[in-house]
């Protein structure tokens, strides 16, 4: 449980001071205990394997948890996932777990990619793909480029090459501190050729409760492999007009609502 108050300690007088330090400890120690708790499971079968496991897990449980026609990529997906927990057998519950420590990480800092940096301190990037994720404050720099819509105004990101969404989050950082609503005026498109990057993505958008389609792609050739929404871009519809919109498979109906893929 975050102490009342923390989250909004971003003040310049001692008292901010304070409260962000103490946002900054409480966020070290959730972090840490996520790596703790991937080091335990990571005995048997390596630390990264449980890392992509617990992350397109936490995907797959966020994904169906908002499908509430229950089609057939619903099924697909709660089939996958217990295909992977299974390997886990007693340890399983470590799973949730996690996803607590992260949970109660973004709640006191949400403006930070906190998966980014586990996945950095455990295994310094991806080699093969070139892959280094962003330190927070190069994307707060690159984001503060990019002009924030007016407010009450809708408005579109896309981000091709969005790794564990850090360019994303301080975007959102920013029209925050600007007073626009992101989570109800902005729609944002992300793709990632690793699926692991799509997964963390995914997790990070929708814990800060974006309207987000994140698609693992190549975006030279355009070719796609999966889809995830959201749970507030999933559930917008049902709230807007009750009528709660479907997963699906069909690759003309992806590339109809998603004019990148075009």
């Amino acid at each position: 449980m975050v102490p009342d108050g923390i989250r909004q300690g971003r003040g310049h007088n001692a008292n901010g001071a304070f409260l962000a330090g103490m946002a900054m400890r409480i966020t070290e120690t959730e972090i840490k205990e996520i790596i703790k708790l991937l080091e335990r499971l990571g005995c048997s079968v390596g630390v990264e394997t449980v890392f992509r496991d617990w992350c397109e897990c936490f995907t797959l449980a966020l994904a169906n948890g908002c499908d509430l026609l229950h089609g057939p990529v619903r099924e697909r997906r709660e089939k996958r996932y217990l295909d992977i927990i299974g390997k886990y057998k007693k340890d399983a519950g470590l799973f949730p777990e996690m996803c607590a420590h992260l949970t109660n990480a973004f709640e006191v800092d949400p403006w930070q990619d906190h998966l980014g940096r586990v996945y950095m301190e455990c295994f310094g990037g991806n080699k093969n793909l070139g892959q280094c994720f962003t330190p927070q404050g190069v994307c707060e720099v690159c984001a503060s480029t990019v002009g924030i819509p007016e407010k009450g105004k809708t408005s579109t990101l896309y981000e091709p090459a969005c790794g564990g969404g850090a360019m994303v989050i301080a975007y959102l950082k920013a029209c925050h501190l600007a007073g626009y609503d992101y989570q109800r005026l902005l729609k944002i498109y992300a793709a990632d050729l690793d699926s692991l990057c799509v997964h963390m993505c995914f997790i990070q958008l929708s814990l800060l409760g974006a309207r987000a389609t994140v698609a693992q792609q190549n975006t030279i050739t355009l070719k796609t492999f999966d889809v995830f929404k959201t749970p507030m871009e999933m559930l917008w519809p049902a709230l807007l007009c009750g009528n709660p919109e479907p997963q699906t498979d069909d690759t003309a109906a992806i590339i109809k609502e998603n004019p990148w893929l075009e």
